[in-house]
């Protein structure tokens, strides 16, 4: 699409070199999810937060069936990099297609699941999710559409996990009592 091109390129031609390392920071804190799945596990380890570990885990599982094993396969979107010589990413280059943006997606899935069990810890985690969102922008990794689909996807995944880890909390109260 011509407007996710130039509006990709008129990101790269404002471009801040103060601001590129904490542009590829947050882009690491969400390759292959490993940020998020280090605090769910940290998460379930305590009795107070499990439940938001297992939303987080369940969320992102869901997401990675979805989004990274079928819709990446299935839509085979390529890389805005690859399609446009002049976009130069800032970060190393990935290997898979392009849509839905993972980084995003899975940001989006564990901060809503966060957010659904605690407003403070869940706000500041979507704070985090949209920068990393734009951070895959900024760094020439994603058209907007990528990014825009991670974020939906990761919010539907997140509310679902959440429905279903609630379903399932409550059947296993049932059998106990």
């Amino acid at each position: 699409m011509t407007w996710e091109y130039n509006f990709l390129s008129w990101v790269q031609e404002h471009r801040v070199a103060i601001v590129n390392p904490i542009m590829k920071f947050l882009s690491f804190l969400g390759d292959k999810g490993w940020f998020w799945i280090l605090v769910a596990l940290i998460l379930l380890m305590m009795r107070q937060t499990r439940r938001t570990g297992m939303d987080m885990a369940v969320a992102m599982l869901l997401l990675f069936i979805v989004g990274n094993l079928i819709l990446k396969n299935v839509i085979d979107r390529t890389r805005p990099y690859d399609l446009y010589q002049s976009l130069i990413p800032l970060a190393p280059k990935p290997h898979d297609a392009s849509f839905p943006s993972g980084h995003t997606m899975h940001s989006f899935g564990a901060a809503t699941a966060i957010f659904l069990n605690d407003r403070r810890w869940g706000t500041a985690a979507l704070v985090l999710a949209f920068g990393i969102g734009i951070s895959r922008m900024y760094n020439g990794m994603h058209y907007p559409t990528d990014v825009l689909a991670g974020a939906l996807l990761g919010v539907a995944a997140g509310c679902l996990a959440h429905w279903i880890v609630g379903r399932y909390m409550d059947s296993r109260k049932k059998h106990i009592v």
